[in-house]
């Protein structure tokens, strides 16, 4: 599963963030373990996934529910929550944002 698109995409999201650099630093790394499924119908699916991800500053996991519409990933939830359970980073699309409980 780690060389799914999907994985790719959302992996690829956390470590642009400035605001996961800042907690984990760089480099950030992907753990081995990938949980959850993916399915995928030619340009259109679905994913919940999970993943760890680590850097000199510190471990989290990223949460990942998306759908795949016209081959592009759509991140209806991706959250970063570090392992120190102090804080999560929201790193879903905009809109859905605005639907979350909450805010």
């Amino acid at each position: 599963m780690k060389q799914s698109d999907a994985y790719r995409v959302a992996f690829g999201r956390a470590c642009a963030s400035p605001t996961v650099i800042e907690r984990l630093g760089e480099p950030i790394r992907g753990g081995w373990f990938l949980q959850g499924d993916i399915q995928l119908t030619n340009d259109d699916g679905v994913a919940n996934i999970s993943f760890p991800l680590s850097g000199p500053k510190g471990e989290a996991t990223a949460y990942v529910v998306a759908r795949k519409t016209g081959g592009r990933w759509h991140f209806r939830s991706l959250i970063v929550a570090m392992d120190d359970r102090r804080r999560e980073i929201d790193l879903s699309d905009p809109e859905y944002q605005h639907n979350r409980p909450g805010t």
